[in-house]
């Protein structure tokens, strides 16, 4: 098959490429590095965020993608989200890859119109999430200024127009598009583990070093979770180490993640991203999102310890960990198991295969 990925959300974009390439696919993958994280792996280059001067961001950002030819001709579009292309840039390269292309399908990832009107409209079960307190990323999606009710508008028009939307997790991302008849099954987020290197989780000299990388504080609740950090550290410090980062490079991160025991991720959601399925593949404990609605249908038992934005109960979780240090090696072993059988980018990429021939 023909196949773009156009954007790359988190290294979805070019792990599923390297699943494809092992299925004896070759794929095109467009993207950016996913901004300051600087993934490697696109073919060829979306829009950065390099420049700065208004007018040359308005001619980069709204122009050029209206008349961009490189994503057309293809029998598959996969794109991760309607907000590839900056809000001024309308609609029009949406349309034009609809119009050039076979098939054209979205993932539901990240934030959305229709996630942000499931939270609203109390659709969920479950009685927080990361839009709770947080009007930066509301203002995304409320319809308030010109940049939301265009973004909404498009968000409306390719959802309903994609031949296949894709949860990339269940429940969460698969509730707000219930009613849509092209809504797919959900496809877990792929992780090549033939590139990540896992090793035993042991504590050195009896500390606990639990590591938190900051991305999006309010949609990640780092808040809460650095908190929690802080009474941990004061409450334990010859047992732990507590170590905060942000916005770090992705290589970075890699190396950063491989010298803690503990990882936690976010608070805010259902259910667990990229960058704790990275850190489950190296073997690590991780808290994370991992309610029951989420986790219920994949295969063992999900090991992803779920935290809420709740800082009593996130120390708590901390401290049982605290308490069963020698039990980590197994823990972290199985970390490791749970995600080669839910995430392997090889069987995630055959699902994805078999989607687009439906």
């Amino acid at each position: 098959m023909n196949i773009l990925l156009l954007g790359n959300y988190s290294g979805l974009g070019s792990t599923l490429k390297e699943g494809l390439i092992e299925l004896g696919e070759k794929p095109i993958l467009a993207a950016n590095g996913d901004g300051w994280k600087k993934i490697p792996g696109a073919d060829l280059s979306l829009y950065n965020n390099s420049y700065r001067n208004i007018f040359d961001r308005f001619i980069h950002f709204g122009i050029q993608p209206r008349f961009d030819s490189r994503f057309h001709g293809y029998d598959v579009v996969q794109c991760p989200g309607s907000d590839i292309f900056l809000w001024y840039a309308g609609k029009k390269p949406f349309k034009n890859i609809f119009a050039d292309n076979d098939k054209v399908f979205f993932n539901s990832a990240g934030t959305d119109y229709f996630l942000y009107c499931a939270w609203k409209n109390k659709k969920y079960e479950y009685n927080y999430y990361m839009y709770d307190n947080n009007p930066e990323t509301c203002w995304w999606s409320n319809g308030k200024s010109l940049a939301s009710k265009m973004m909404n508008s498009r968000c409306k028009y390719v959802m309903h127009k994609a031949d296949g939307i894709i949860p990339v997790v269940p429940y969460e991302y698969e509730l707000p598009y219930k009613d849509f008849p092209n809504l797919r099954k959900p496809i877990f987020l792929p992780v090549n583990t033939d590139k990540i290197k896992y090793k035993p989780n042991v504590v050195h000299d009896g500390k606990v070093v639990i590591f938190h990388g900051i991305n999006r504080v309010k949609d990640k609740g780092s808040d809460y979770i650095k908190e929690a950090m802080n009474i941990i550290q004061k409450r334990y410090p010859d047992d732990v180490e507590c170590i905060v980062a942000e916005r770090m490079p992705y290589n970075d991160y890699l190396n950063a993640i491989s010298k803690a025991n503990i990882i936690i991720d976010q608070c805010k959601s259902f259910g667990y991203g990229i960058n704790a399925c990275i850190s489950l593949a190296q073997g690590k404990i991780v808290l994370s999102g991992a309610e029951k609605l989420v986790v219920e249908n994949m295969k063992g038992e999900c090991p992803v310890i779920n935290i809420r934005p709740d800082v009593d109960q996130i120390v708590s979780e901390l401290e049982k960990l605290i308490m069963k240090k020698n039990d980590f090696e197994e823990l972290g072993f199985n970390s490791r198991k749970y995600v080669e059988e839910n995430h392997n980018y090889i069987n995630i990429a055959q699902q994805y295969l078999d989607e687009w021939k439906k």
